[in-house]
């Protein structure tokens, strides 16, 4: 979404908690790995991919690293502020409900 888009949503708290999260994982990858956060989105795509059998064809692979999300809100790794309200609801274990994902994600 557009900057302009996203302000009428700037107190929802699903998208203040992906944000949130988006902005701790963030920190902690530039830390770990700041040669990957450097690289262009798409050879970040290709390496975070490398080694795994993907059976979707190319162009139905996600153009983008899923960094955070929560609800149907989705932060990318580039910073990119996605709302998603269908598929299959995997990304970042963003559309479950809080209380099932926490544990496994060390939320409390």
């Amino acid at each position: 979404l557009d900057e302009a888009s996203l302000y009428g949503f700037a107190d929802d708290a699903s998208l203040i908690a992906a944000v949130d999260e988006a902005v701790a994982a963030f920190a902690q990858l530039k830390s770990e790995m700041p040669e990957f956060v450097a690289l262009d989105e798409h050879e970040q795509i290709q390496r975070a991919q490398s080694g795994f059998v993907n059976f979707y064809p190319d162009d139905a692979v996600n153009p983008y690293i899923a960094l955070a999300a929560r609800g149907p809100w989705l932060i990318t790794l580039k910073g990119a502020v996605l709302h998603d309200n269908g598929g299959y609801g995997m990304l970042g274990f963003g559309h479950a409900p809080l209380p099932v994902i926490a544990p496994w994600r060390g939320i409390r």
